[in-house]
């Protein structure tokens, strides 16, 4: 028991539980997101290229983001990221891409480790320590990077602590997390030249941290130049057009307002000091390092880099870190030179405690709904459709939405369906976001391959997801266009008012979702150019009402809205889901629509639209 009590009175204790809490939230967070189909095209390509190196292939891929880079290549072309031979192997404990992420939350949340121990040797105090890694893990944009797919940077937290605090000790294992940070991404030795100078200096470890540099410098040449050319099919880094050019901008003023006077960059510079309480600015020439990560990303044409989003914030965070913490403990050091009075030397201590809190609460009211967007919601058969991608065949060249090729990348030839193309095997939804094409183009497509001889439906793991095959047998052709023509879900339309939120009732768990007091369109839209003829439109709700006074009003309209069909009150409580039915006579002038105007109090949920045919034209196909 004394030995139980001595171990509760460490910091290291409760640093190390926080870590494997994190570690565990975030993993079983970005685990159910890919399993809600939220996941893109970096989980798939990392995932693909992993396997291929488990199966003697190489770090090649065919996945990308970029519309250019949809052919194998080597991924140095892209970026010289040797450590990602060491994620290879444990990348395969699982079917799927599951233990990448579980790798990602956990590398990241070891980080505070190393942090919690560097910082309470700054603050002298590790309990103070123990308060800095536990910040560390509340960063809410650092959530965010976790949960958007896997990212070889998510290990440059970890690394570049661990060797701070060992660089500040004399330490020879400084020159292991060295060679591990700089072998996470090209532009990592860059950072780690300034790092090393700079906090070696400021330990008093000036020796190592210049021999250091220089081996970050070499390096950082190396990779650059020789490197990622040479895995290149093009004989330059394959990402190079995303750099903002002089040349792109029309000359060096142009290129220099566009870099200096963004005010774009400059508000997402303001919105990332905010997190950390502005205490970075306090760091002095500890914030050169940050500062140059920052100007790098500055130099992308991609709103996503400069404006530090997505995975960037595992390269700039742990920097700014830093000089937040070295600012800190100046400011506490402040006390001693402070004038007597017990309260001037209390206020110097508490100042940065007060910037990170009050720096957190305004991160988290902003970045909320962007972690709820991020996880986002799904089916309870989700875990099943996954299992079934992964399990089809191996053969042929594969095409798969956006959200979707994580589901089956363990393929020797497989891409993201970024427009409507050719494949042996294509992955699509039949309702439901589709984000890289556009929705009407995409839907005329689906429809033409679905009443063709030329794709067949091989499975659909469930309502949403078809699997198509080139040559296959049509059986099903006809139940897949049915569900593609006649169901609406929250994510075929358009919304005014209201949120999507999880419903254990919804038939996919989730519904959209108007609160008491909200007016408006719930919703509208998902225009369709429907023949002539006699339909029923089935609504499935909720309701939470006062008996008496409509809550809201359905609507059956044509040619997007302007001419009205048939319309039906609802008020009251229903208990559960039921299904609100009109029948409707449609004169097939297009842009037809299902929606729901709240008109009154009271809560209601809207989960699934059908359009059932009675009396069409010949041909079409009948639910």
């Amino acid at each position: 028991m004394q030995k139980i009590r001595k171990l509760l009175c460490q910091p290291l204790f409760w640093t190390v539980a926080a870590a494997v809490v994190a570690a565990a939230l975030l993993g079983g967070l970005a685990i159910q997101r890919y399993y809600n189909l939220e996941s893109c095209e970096d989980l798939a390509m990392f995932d693909q290229m992993l396997w291929n190196v488990r199966n003697g292939k190489g770090l090649f891929t065919t996945i990308s983001g970029e519309t250019s880079l949809l052919f194998r290549h080597h991924f140095f072309g892209e970026h010289v990221s040797p450590i990602l031979y060491l994620f290879a192997w444990p990348a395969g404990l699982t079917r799927g891409p599951e233990a990448l992420l579980i790798l990602q939350a956990l590398v990241f949340s070891l980080s505070a480790i190393p942090l919690a121990r560097w910082a309470g040797g700054i603050f002298k105090n590790n309990w103070a320590g123990l308060a800095a890694g536990v910040f560390w893990l509340l960063m809410p944009d650092l959530w965010l990077a976790v949960l958007y797919d896997w990212h070889m940077e998510a290990a440059e937290p970890l690394f570049i602590f661990a060797f701070v605090l060992a660089l500040g000790r004399g330490s020879r294992w400084a020159w292991l997390w060295a060679v591990l940070y700089a072998a996470c991404k090209e532009d990592a030795p860059i950072y780690l030249a300034f790092v090393s100078v700079i906090f070696g200096w400021l330990s008093r470890r000036r020796a190592l941290g210049a021999k250091v540099a220089v081996f970050a410098a070499g390096y950082a040449l190396l990779a650059w130049f020789v490197i990622g050319p040479a895995c290149s099919a093009s004989g330059h880094h394959q990402l190079v057009a995303r750099a903002l050019s002089p040349h792109r901008c029309g000359g060096w003023r142009p290129w220099f307002n566009a870099v200096f006077f963004s005010d774009g960059r400059w508000e997402a510079l303001v919105r990332h000091l905010l997190s950390f309480g502005f205490l970075p600015l306090l760091g002095g020439i500890a914030i050169l390092p940050a500062a140059a990560a920052v100007g790098a990303d500055w130099l992308s044409i991609s709103a996503f880099q400069f404006r530090m989003m997505m995975h960037y914030p595992f390269t700039v965070y742990p920097l700014l870190m830093l000089s937040a913490v070295w600012g800190a403990g100046w400011l506490v050091d402040r006390k001693q030179a402070a004038p007597a009075g017990r309260g001037l030397k209390k206020l110097f201590c508490s100042l940065p405690a007060i910037a990170a809190a009050v720096g957190l609460i305004f991160s988290w009211k902003l970045s909320l709904a962007d972690i709820r967007e991020r996880i986002g919601t799904g089916g309870k058969d989700w875990k099943n459709t996954s299992a079934i991608l992964e399990s089809l065949p191996k053969d042929g060249r594969w095409a798969a939405l956006l959200q979707l090729v994580s589901h089956c990348d363990r393929r020797d030839d497989v891409t993201v369906l970024m427009a409507p193309q050719d494949a042996d095997w294509l992955v699509v939804r039949l309702h439901g976001p589709v984000y890289t094409c556009p929705e009407n183009e995409y839907r005329q497509w689906l429809i033409g391959l679905l009443r063709g001889t030329n794709y067949g439906v091989y499975c659909r793991p469930n309502n949403t997801v078809a699997v198509l095959k080139k040559s296959h047998a049509t059986n099903e052709n006809g139940n897949a266009l049915a569900e593609l023509l006649w169901v609406m879900e929250e994510n075929d339309v358009e919304h005014e008012i209201g949120s999507v939120g999880r419903d254990a009732e919804g038939l996919d768990g989730r519904a959209w979702i108007a609160g008491e007091n909200e007016r408006g369109l719930l919703w509208h839209g998902a225009y369709r150019d429907l023949p002539a003829g006699r339909y029923l439109a089935r609504f499935r709700v909720r309701t939470k009402a006062k008996t008496g006074a409509p809550a809201a009003r359905l609507e059956v309209a044509e040619e997007c809205g302007k001419n009205l069909r048939s319309e039906l009150d609802i008020s009251g409580a229903t208990g559960g889901y039921v299904w609100k039915t009109m029948e409707v006579t449609l004169l097939g002038a297009g842009g037809a629509e299902c929606r729901l105007l709240k008109t009154g109090k009271g809560m209601v949920a809207l989960d699934r639209v059908e359009w059932v045919p009675l009396e069409i034209g010949a041909g079409f196909p009948e639910k």
